[in-house]
């Protein structure tokens, strides 16, 4: 949603259903607890609250922002509608926004403190930096920086910036819950928690959620070949392969449906498989993927604001700002 000086607090605390009282607390930085302060500055983010959106009638010239990405991206589609979403925001803020891809090597610091040095740019937009030295490397060049994701551990700096992310714990317990009602007594987790922070909270939200339920959890980061002799094993131990698996996005998902079918294991009647992320491709999987969706496009957006907001005042505390995400109900 576009900053709307029509948002009110009252609007902030009936999204969330918390009192007008703790949002105010919230925004003013006064005593809340952390978890609450950070779901009222995601939700004021996301809603366009008249307090965190840069008064764009004060710049006095255009801003050059980096798009400063660890991989090649442009070819996956998760982050092209990501790059729509920072784009649909120029005709309105008139950003001069810059793409370059800088693989995070023994020569990052060198290349992207000659990049700095000739484009000057205003502000960084990091797209998938999950090293800590990387994360660290881009702070050291004191600009502001939003990060969209992050590494999965905090980093040992007082820098402040912003880290942009989907709510995962909450919708990936509540799902558990479910299934747990539905007599679910095994549970897989796809993927590797230490790949980014997205991961991380994933994988602790399966581990705590089937800890207090009772239920069987097991982690697999195998891939490919070792993925498919790992199922193949299991398949002959009594109980051995789980009634989910969750995994850590959809791409991990989309192999792991390709490997069940070599296995000849037929999902969701012997076993479910549940994505996140909701990419185009998540449709057209036989059979077609259950996962979680994220405005791709509202997070391109959301960044883009809350770097302007940064850039206007640097000082704002660091800030993890997480945006909703929502479970889209397919045949597996």
């Amino acid at each position: 949603m576009e900053a709307n000086s029509r948002i009110t607090i009252d609007d902030i605390a009936r999204r969330l259903d918390i009192s007008r009282t703790t949002v105010s607390k919230a925004l003013n930085g006064k005593c809340v607890p952390e978890r609450t302060r950070d779901k009222v500055l995601s939700a004021a983010t996301e809603l366009g609250y008249k307090s965190f959106h840069l008064i764009r009638s004060k710049q006095s010239k255009h801003r050059k922002i980096l798009l400063l990405a660890a991989h090649p991206l442009m070819s996956t589609s998760f982050f092209v509608r990501f790059i729509r979403g920072i784009e649909s925001l120029i005709p309105e803020t008139k950003i001069e926004l810059i793409h370059y891809t800088l693989l995070p090597d023994s020569g990052f610091l060198d290349d992207i403190n000659e990049m700095v040095k000739n484009i000057k740019p205003d502000g960084i937009i990091g797209l998938e930096f999950y090293k800590a030295d990387a994360i660290m490397n881009i702070l050291s060049l004191n600009i502001p920086v939003v990060f969209f994701d992050f590494c999965p551990r905090p980093v040992d700096t007082d820098k402040a910036f912003d880290v942009i992310l989907p709510i995962s714990a909450e919708v990936v317990k509540a799902k558990i819950a479910e299934f747990a009602k539905d007599g679910c007594r095994h549970i897989w987790f796809m993927g590797e928690p230490s790949n980014c922070r997205a991961f991380y909270e994933r994988y602790n939200a399966c581990q705590e959620a089937c800890a207090a339920l009772g239920i069987r959890f097991s982690k697999r980061s195998e891939a490919g070949v070792d993925l498919q002799k790992v199922i193949k094993n299991e398949i002959i131990i009594p109980n051995g392969l789980p009634n989910v698996m969750f995994c850590g996005n959809d791409y991990e998902a989309i192999n792991l449906l390709y490997i069940l079918r070599r296995c000849k294991i037929a999902v969701p009647d012997c076993v479910r498989v549940i994505g996140f992320d909701n990419i185009p491709e998540s449709a057209f999987t036989v059979p077609p993927l259950s996962t979680f969706n994220i405005d791709k496009h509202q997070f391109g957006r959301s960044a883009l604001n809350c770097l302007l907001e940064r850039i206007a005042d640097p000082a704002v505390p660091r800030r993890f700002i997480y945006l909703q995400t929502n479970y889209v109900p397919r045949q597996t």
